[in-house]
């Protein structure tokens, strides 16, 4: 089980403070460690997901960046 907490989470919420470069580079990294987690506890909205969250989140992200352009 990987508690995610608020860096992992099915919406994207305030990215106000966030930063947006180096965001998906820590998603990326943690991916990476295949650690063998299959239960992912977020911090906001629904709180149990599986692994595919970090790949759902990192699009979520991507988007939002093309978004700001």
């Amino acid at each position: 089980m990987l508690y995610g907490n608020c860096i992992l989470k099915e919406k994207l919420g305030n990215l106000k403070y966030a930063d947006l470069i180096e965001y998906p580079k820590t998603l990326r990294k943690l991916k990476a460690l295949n650690l063998g987690f299959d239960t992912i506890v977020a911090g906001h909205y629904s709180a149990v997901h599986g692994p595919e969250l970090i790949d759902q989140y990192l699009a979520l992200l991507e988007a939002q960046g093309k978004d700001a352009r």
